[in-house]
């Protein structure tokens, strides 16, 4: 990532929810930690997406324990179930899952000083 990309802004939108624009600070500066090479500026709408749909998440999960009609039990789980699954799919992509991070290549620093190691 060039050095210049690798500040991270959220998309405008976000700033329409102060709390979710803290969140996506909290995992932006994680993941720069995580890959600072590789994480920057490009991935800031899809950071964003999944701050978005984990609170979506959160929300309906919240919801459901108030309901007690069955329909809108059904109809609220749905909500959550297509809430988490972008969630998912966002985690997935940025490395944020147990089974995504295990994907990572790491970049190796060729200079090994000149000897190699058996």
């Amino acid at each position: 990532m060039p050095f210049d990309l690798r500040d991270i802004e959220p998309p405008e939108y976000l700033f329409q929810w102060p709390d979710r624009v803290a969140d996506f600070d909290r995992y932006a500066k994680m993941l720069a930690r995580l890959m600072p090479d590789n994480f920057g500026q490009p991935d800031a709408d899809l950071l964003a997406r999944y701050v978005v749909s984990e609170s979506l998440y959160e929300s309906f999960t919240a919801q459901l324990v108030g309901l007690s009609d069955p329909s809108d039990i059904k109809a609220m789980q749905i909500a959550q179930d297509r809430a988490f699954k972008q969630a998912h799919t966002c985690a997935s992509s940025l490395g944020l899952t147990v089974t995504s991070r295990c994907k990572l290549v790491v970049p190796v620093d060729e200079d090994d000083g000149g000897e190699e190691e058996f």
